[in-house]
């Protein structure tokens, strides 16, 4: 997987593209998203990261497709995330939730 930051649009919200080459999980082989990537941090320092697809009019003015030259296809990741909470000590507990298609 190659992850590529492509801007900052303000202190905690980025573009991001990520590529997936031919050696990654058959459903994610070839294929690239335009996502942008939220993150907060609650009071009691759990941290929240919220990643989606950009709509692809926004994606592709900013990063377009490059399927035909190296066969990418572009992907669209639904609203998804990690809640990361601190458990103990140096311990924590992550939470994962993706929706793709």
């Amino acid at each position: 997987m190659e992850a590529t930051h492509i801007r900052d649009i303000d202190e905690n919200l980025s573009v991001i593209r990520l590529r997936f080459g031919e050696n990654s999980k058959p459903l994610f082989r070839n294929r690239e998203f335009i996502i942008y990537e939220r993150r907060e941090t609650m009071q009691d320092g759990t941290l929240v990261v919220a990643v989606a697809s950009l709509p692809k009019e926004m994606a592709e003015g900013l990063e377009p497709t490059e399927k035909k030259k190296n066969n990418y296809i572009r992907g669209f990741l639904v609203e998804s995330g990690w809640v990361l909470e601190k458990l103990e000590d140096t311990s924590c507990m992550i939470t994962y939730v993706v929706q793709v298609f």
